[in-house]
């Protein structure tokens, strides 16, 4: 189960990353819109945790 987080954690951040890049002003709107999206896959992300803290 670790494995598999790991895995999607790197992949959200390589995307995450790509859309830095193109578009800086969005990216935290994005982030979180897509955390909420995907919270139950993205649990040990440390984005989700603050969200999730509110």
């Amino acid at each position: 189960m670790m494995e598999g987080s790991r895995l999607l954690t790197r992949v959200y951040t390589t995307q995450l990353m790509i859309k830095t890049r193109t578009n800086p002003g969005m990216i935290v709107k994005m982030t979180m819109t897509e955390i909420k999206k995907s919270r139950g896959q993205l649990l040990n992300f440390q984005l989700c945790r603050k969200d999730v803290a509110k």
